[in-house]
């Protein structure tokens, strides 16, 4: 899968050391994930969570969300944002 927007991952690995190694992970992973849906996604990715009215895939790093945009027929996954979860909640009480 063709992963946009990495940039949120490098500025949130720069503001949050702790989380690097498991953001380039993550990207690693989704580099060669060819998940066709959602449950195929979850397979790699247990903590996986779609939002079907908002169209976002969130997934979970300790205190923190990567929200991004998944588009399984053509294998990209744009990465919208990096936030805390009390961001996540802030942003959903909107």
């Amino acid at each position: 899968m063709k992963v946009l927007g990495r940039r949120v991952v490098e500025d949130a690995g720069s503001r949050h050391p702790g989380l690097k190694k498991r953001l380039d992970a993550w990207v690693s992973l989704m580099d060669h994930c060819a998940a066709r849906h959602i449950i195929e996604l979850r397979q790699l990715f247990p903590s996986a969570d779609y939002d079907k009215n908002r169209g976002y895939t969130f997934f979970d790093f300790g205190g923190y969300r990567l929200r991004a945009v998944v588009q399984y027929r053509v294998q990209i996954c744009q990465i919208i944002a990096l936030e805390s979860h009390d961001q996540y909640d802030r942003r959903n009480k909107q």
